[in-house]
């Protein structure tokens, strides 16, 4: 599942997070298909976008890359509450449901969790979301101006919201993976 929200146009390593997510995606898709798992995909924002049911066969991966190509960016604010209910609704037998998606704080991320605890009442789910390397080097790196000093105190702040969402979505039951972009592999 695909979070098309304005947070994933956001660039890491000059790749959006979006892109890196399918990039990801399409892989894990590959290699669960060749073990001869069911893949479908779900791409959600603002509105739900795209839901291709789960399908068996490796041939079935050149419609997965074609439905995640039609994939857009969004401009506004993720709606997790239709999102993840729409989705909860198409998935009719247990199923892992890895969730490519971010947050910024805690305030925002409220109703993300609430229905990510509904989901995985069912489901077992994955929350994966992108470390930014440029907030862990501004929350540690040494300030040697005021301006440093104010912005490794938001970065730090910005990462004690990450962690504590993190912990609750553990508690619920959602599996999480946040790493670096580069060490987030299948």
């Amino acid at each position: 599942a695909f979070d098309t929200g304005h947070l994933m146009s956001d660039p890491l390593q000059g790749i959006t997070r979006l892109d890196h997510a399918i990039n990801i995606g399409l892989m894990l898709s590959y290699v669960s298909l060749r073990a001869g798992d069911l893949v479908g995909v779900y791409g959600f924002g603002e509105k739900v976008e795209i839901f291709r049911k789960a399908e068996r066969g490796v041939h079935s991966l050149v419609q997965l890359q074609a439905d995640v190509a039609t994939l857009s960016y969004g401009k506004g604010e993720t709606n997790f509450t239709l999102g993840l209910t729409v989705l909860l609704t198409k998935l009719r037998r247990r199923s892992l449901v890895i969730v490519f998606t971010d947050f910024v704080d805690t305030i925002s991320a409220r109703l993300m969790v609430e229905n990510m605890q509904r989901l995985s009442k069912r489901h077992l789910v994955i929350f994966v979301s992108f470390l930014d390397s440029d907030l862990i080097t501004m929350s540690e790196v040494e300030p040697n101006s005021l301006l440093h000093l104010h912005e490794s105190v938001v970065a730090s702040e910005f990462r004690r919201e990450r962690e504590a969402v993190l912990k609750k979505l553990g508690r619920l039951g959602v599996h999480h993976i946040e790493a670096p972009v580069d060490q987030i592999t299948t």
